[in-house]
């Protein structure tokens, strides 16, 4: 079967924005589903805390008193999650993958707001990864394509392939702290420790709510010798 031109793509996707318009997911307004003026508004997060215990930690840093040999050495949290919560929702649920350069870039606006670019450019940039039978139902995986947009922003490295999941655990959504670690121990593994060993990884994505997935990667990459890993998210749950 030949594959649609894609001259024949883009009228298709004129027919559906003719029939079926964006509007944005916040205000309502024609044009995006999330328009510059609602970008505007989102408020950055001006304080972070330490993955471990969630008291106040400098620039999300894990606590030296937290900290275990394989832990993550810091999370970084770009925005609140009450203000992006239904964003997030229909990017990762709903197929609006349009979505994720405007989220990208309050990643980017956190960035350069409190002055972690030099900081972030020693880092290679790495979705936390799907199940490939997760990803093949959703379609994509959403962690990874903001990865995509971050890094055109950014200029920084990415590196999907290092890391991946090798167990289709159950969703986290309904579990407590306990059971979420229990739920994703085992879950990962590095394709090639040299991919890993000596390097700084910046895992990448859209909520954390426990820290647990992040966690179980970083102590992945730091098995396979990984020097530092931190996370960053678009919000905390």
């Amino acid at each position: 079967m030949t594959p649609p031109s894609p001259i024949k793509n883009f009228f298709d996707k004129f027919a559906l924005d003719l029939l079926f318009p964006r509007r944005c997911l916040v205000c309502g307004s024609f044009g995006d589903w999330f328009c510059l003026v609602c970008q505007r508004t989102v408020k950055l997060n001006q304080s972070q805390s330490c993955a471990v215990c969630g008291q106040n930690a400098p620039n999300g840093m894990t606590h030296p008193s937290c900290a275990g040999e394989l832990s993550l050495n810091g999370l970084m949290r770009a925005a609140h999650f009450q203000q992006l919560q239904q964003l997030i929702h229909a990017f990762k649920y709903q197929g609006i993958t349009e979505l994720s350069a405007p989220l990208a870039e309050i990643y980017m606006r956190f960035i350069e707001s409190f002055g972690y670019k030099n900081f972030v450019s020693n880092f290679q940039i790495l979705p936390v990864p799907l199940h490939p039978k997760k990803r093949l139902m959703r379609g994509y995986n959403q962690s990874e394509l903001l990865a995509q947009a971050l890094v055109q922003k950014l200029g920084a490295p990415c590196d999907t392939a290092v890391l991946m999941r090798t167990k289709d655990s159950p969703s986290q959504t309904t579990l407590d702290k306990r059971h979420r670690a229990n739920n994703v121990r085992g879950c990962f593994a590095c394709a090639d420790s040299n991919r890993a060993r000596g390097k700084n990884f910046l895992l990448l994505d859209d909520i954390a709510t426990t820290g647990a997935t992040l966690s179980e990667c970083a102590k992945t990459l730091k098995r396979a010798g990984a020097r530092e890993v931190w996370g960053l998210v678009l919000a905390q749950a």
